[in-house]
């Protein structure tokens, strides 16, 4: 599928940076529906035409900005891929980098549930979401298939299996997260999820 991108004009003033800047905070802030592209060029301080110089609708910009960031999620987890050590380790790395990246700020927590919000309601959002989804319990199978516990066959279930259920747990502990006022939440979920990542690999006889 094609990623969703602004128009191709020239940007010398760096329209695009500060549209995406704008609209995020204030997706993140009022949501979707609430944040117009009446509210997004002003707090970006451009005209309308101005954006619609570079995005056809806002539900483009969302989509670009959806992208963005899962892009940015995706690529750091490759920077993960090609540590030394066991894949245990190695999915314990994962995840607490995910969690970092939603505990980071209180409005990309917010962001992330109304990405999840919105993909439910509009089915391109949600073909998009599971695209990344895809992309991202790939990059984890084939990784755990290149272990060691893979191949001395101490990895209990199928790379496929155990990505899977890494993604929909990351995306339920972004929702927890930006749920509770704790802000230890992450290191406790970090805590208590150590013994299910223990659970998925044999110990070596």
């Amino acid at each position: 599928m094609t990623m969703s991108a602004p128009n191709r004009v020239r940007d010398p003033e760096g329209t695009v940076e500060k549209l995406t800047d704008a609209a995020l905070q204030l997706f993140a802030e009022s949501g979707y529906e609430r944040a117009t592209v009446d509210r997004i060029v002003a707090a970006a301080g451009f005209s309308k035409g101005a954006f619609y110089a570079h995005f056809k609708s806002k539900e483009e910009l969302f989509l670009h900005i959806l992208e963005q960031r899962l892009d940015h999620n995706l690529q750091r987890v490759k920077a993960l891929c090609g540590l030394e050590g066991s894949a245990r380790t190695w999915l314990k790395h994962v995840l607490a980098t995910l969690l970092n990246f939603s505990a980071e700020s209180k409005s990309m927590r917010s962001l992330s549930m109304e990405y999840m919000a919105n993909g439910m309601r509009n089915p391109e959002i949600g073909e998009r979401i599971t695209v990344m989804h895809q992309r991202w319990r790939d990059l984890f199978a084939d990784t755990l298939r290149g272990s060691d516990e893979y191949r001395d066959g101490r990895l209990k279930g199928s790379p496929e299996a155990i990505a899977y259920a890494l993604v929909a747990m990351v995306d339920g502990f972004i929702v927890q997260i930006g749920m509770e006022a704790d802000p230890r939440s992450k290191e406790t979920l970090m805590i208590q999820v150590e013994p299910l990542l223990d659970a998925w690999f044999e110990e070596r006889a």
